[in-house]
C-alpha cells in the first residue's frame, strides 16, 4: 500500500485561501474595533463580543461556500461547526491569555491611568477601598478634589484642589480618568464637571445613578460598579461607511447639479456684485476652527458674531426673492460640500455653530463642547427636530438631542436623519417662500 502523503505545515500556512481568510478574519476584527477594546471591559463582555462577530463571519463563509444544489448539505454543516467552535475556544483562549499577560506586567491598555476622584466623603472613601484592595483595578489615584477644598488629603491621598482648579489639575498631573464620587450633589455641578473634562478629552467615569442626570442617557457598565458617562459605541466601519456616505453625497452634487450651481452663482454675482461665496467661521470636531462655505443670501458680509442671516432664522427683516428663494430651498448650503470634501463636516452631525456661540453658551452649558467630538453636519437629528429659532429658545433640549445622537450614532441613525432631511426640504419651502407680512 502507498503510504498517504501529508502536506507540511509550511505549505499549508503559504496556501493563498488560507492567507485570503486570516486577512478577512484580521480585518473583520479591526473594523470592529476588537483590537482596541478598554481595560474596564469585563472579560465576559469582550468574549461575546469577539463571540458574535467570529459567528458572523462563519456565516458569511458558510453562505459563499454553501453548495445550493443541494438544500442540506449535513458534511457542511459538520465542518461548519466544527470550524466555529475551533475559532472561539482558539480565538477567545489566546485573546484571555494575552489579556492576563498584560495585566500581569501592566502593559498596553493595562498600564495604570492616571485618575482622581471627585469627592471626600462616604462614597469616595468607599470607592478608594475597592480600587486599594483590587488589584485588578489598574487606576493610578494622583489625588482628590473636593467640591470646596477643606482638608490637606484624605484616605492616605492628597487633596489637590477644588472643583474650581479642576482644568488646571488635569493638565498639570496629566489625568486620564476622573471619577465622580459626590455624596452631595446638583446638576449643574455634574454638568460643569463632565464638561471640563470633555473638553480636555479625558474619561468620565461615575456610581451607577448618577449619570441620569447629567443627560438622561443610557451609560455604559466600566469596572467594578462603575459607568463611563460617554462611552464609545460606534465602530470602525460604521465610520468607513459614513465617510463613504459624505464623499458619495458631495460627489453626486458635484456631478449632477453643476449647471444648477452655475447658474446660482451668476444670478447672485449679477443682483449682488459681490463675491458669489462667503466664508464663516465655524468651530468644529476637537475645537478646530474653519471656513464654512455658503452662497451668498444678501448684500452685507457675514460679521464675526452670530449672523441670523447665514445661521438659519428667518427674523432677519428683509430679503430679496432670490436671498429668499436660496434660504427657503436650503440651496445656499451646498457649498458645504467643499467642506465635506475637505473633512471638516459631515452630511450627518450636530449643527455648525461659531465660535462665539459656544462662548456664549458655555457658561449655562459647560458640557456643550461634548459637540465637538464630532463633525458638525450638513443636516442632523437637531436640525430635523428644531428649526433654528426654536432650537435656540429651546437650547437644552437641542443640546440633549444633539449629545443623544453622538452617543448613539450609527449608519441606521443617518440614513433616518437623511430622509427626515429630504422631507422637509420637500414640505418646508412652501411655508418660507411667502412674504412676511
Amino acid at each position: 500500500m502507498t503510504a498517504a502523503k501529508h502536506e507540511s505545515i509550511a505549505n499549508y500556512l503559504a496556501d493563498p485561501v488560507f492567507l485570503f481568510v486570516t486577512v478577512a478574519w484580521a480585518l473583520l476584527f479591526w473594523l470592529n474595533g476588537l483590537y482596541r477594546m478598554p481595560w474596564d471591559v469585563s472579560r465576559f463582555d469582550k468574549v461575546l463580543r469577539v463571540s458574535k462577530i467570529i459567528l458572523f463571519g462563519v456565516l458569511v463563509i458558510g453562505f459563499v461556500t454553501a453548495d445550493w444544489r443541494q438544500t442540506f448539505n449535513s458534511d457542511q454543516l459538520s465542518i461548519l461547526l466544527f470550524y466555529a467552535i475551533a475559532m472561539l475556544v482558539s480565538v477567545n483562549g489566546v485573546r484571555l491569555a494575552i489579556i492576563e499577560a498584560e495585566k500581569r506586567l501592566q502593559k498596553f491598555e493595562y498600564s495604570p491611568k492616571k485618575s482622581l476622584i471627585i469627592g471626600s466623603g462616604r462614597i469616595a472613601k468607599n470607592l478608594i477601598l475597592d480600587i486599594t484592595s483590587n488589584p485588578h483595578l489598574i487606576y493610578d489615584i494622583r489625588g482628590i478634589v473636593e467640591k470646596k477644598r477643606s482638608h490637606s488629603e484624605f484616605e492616605g491621598f492628597p487633596v489637590l484642589g477644588s472643583t474650581e482648579q479642576l482644568s488646571a489639575i488635569i493638565q498639570s498631573y496629566q489625568i486620564e480618568e476622573v471619577i465622580i464620587a459626590l455624596n452631595r450633589f446638583s446638576n449643574e455641578d455634574l454638568v460643569k464637571i463632565t464638561g471640563i473634562c470633555n473638553r480636555m478629552q479625558v474619561m468620565v467615569k461615575t456610581i451607577p445613578g448618577i449619570h441620569g442626570l447629567i443627560y438622561g442617557h443610557d451609560a455604559t457598565l466600566a469596572s467594578h460598579g462603575l459607568v463611563k458617562i460617554f462611552p464609545d459605541r460606534i465602530v470602525l466601519w460604521q465610520w468607513i461607511v459614513k465617510r463613504v456616505m459624505d464623499w458619495g453625497f458631495a460627489l453626486i452634487n458635484i456631478v449632477l447639479f453643476s449647471p444648477v450651481w452655475l447658474i446660482i452663482a451668476i444670478s447672485i454675482k449679477v443682483k449682488f456684485g459681490r463675491s458669489v461665496i462667503v466664508p464663516v467661521e465655524i468651530l468644529g470636531k476637537h475645537a478646530k476652527p474653519f471656513k464654512m462655505y455658503l452662497f451668498r443670501l444678501t448684500g452685507e458680509d457675514p460679521g464675526d458674531a452670530i449672523d441670523p442671516v447665514y445661521f438659519g432664522t428667518k427674523k432677519r427683516g428683509p430679503f430679496t426673492a432670490l436671498g429668499r428663494f436660496l434660504f427657503a430651498t436650503r440651496l445656499y448650503k451646498f457649498p458645504l460640500i467643499i467642506n465635506i470634501l475637505r473633512g471638516e463636516m459631515s452630511l450627518v452631525g450636530p449643527r455648525p455653530e461659531p465660535i462665539a456661540w459656544y462662548q456664549a453658551n458655555q457658561d449655562e452649558l459647560p458640557i456643550i463642547y461634548r459637540r465637538l467630538m464630532v463633525r458638525p453636519g450638513f443636516t442632523g437629528l437637531a436640525q430635523v427636530k428644531y428649526r433654528y429659532e426654536y432650537s435656540q429658545h429651546y437650547l437644552k433640549e437641542r443640546l440633549n438631542t444633539d449629545l443623544y445622537y453622538i452617543d448613539n450614532m450609527s449608519v441606521n441613525m443617518d440614513f433616518r436623519v437623511i430622509l427626515r432631511s429630504l422631507i422637509l426640504m420637500v414640505t418646508l419651502p412652501g411655508e418660507l417662500l411667502r412674504p412676511k407680512k
